[in-house]
């Protein structure tokens, strides 16, 4: 029984001082990825629009020469944006940011950047953005491919 205690409290101990970044690596040389938008929030607690309850339907492709086109549809009408992106880590946290070729609709971000847009990476198979923080729409997306 002591040798599973110590067993179980190194495992605590070394899972306590792992990088939290590297607990859920992304894999950066896995390409194409499609991730679309699963939900979204909006500035009144507890409000929540999952799946085809959403405002739009949207993706983001991620291509292997490190460009992306993001596609959303209202009411059948579709816009499109392209660029590029890159990942930055701060603070033990990773994000997607997306840099637009020109300023589109489809930036949800309250920073004030016209062509930029910053997406978290929680994990692997999962980014959050949008201006909620400003009283804009929470956005949710899943990987699918």
């Amino acid at each position: 029984m002591k040798q599973y205690s110590l067993i179980l409290f190194m495992g605590m101990v070394l899972s306590a001082c792992s990088d939290p970044a590297s607990d859920h690596p992304f894999d950066k040389k896995n390409f194409p990825q499609k991730w679309e938008l699963t939900g979204m929030s909006g500035s009144i607690p507890g409000f929540l629009l999952e799946g085809d309850d959403s405002l739009w339907k949207e993706t983001i492709a991620l291509n292997f020469d490190k460009t992306f086109i993001k596609i959303r549809e209202i009411d059948g009408a579709e816009s499109e944006g392209t660029g590029s992106f890159f990942y930055e880590e701060s603070d033990g946290q990773n994000f997607l940011v997306l840099e637009y070729n020109q300023e589109t609709d489809l930036i949800e971000s309250c920073t004030g950047e016209k062509i930029t847009e910053k997406l978290f990476m929680p994990n692997t198979t999962s980014l959050t953005g949008g201006s909620s923080p400003c009283d804009g729409p929470g956005l949710f997306y899943s990987r699918v491919e």
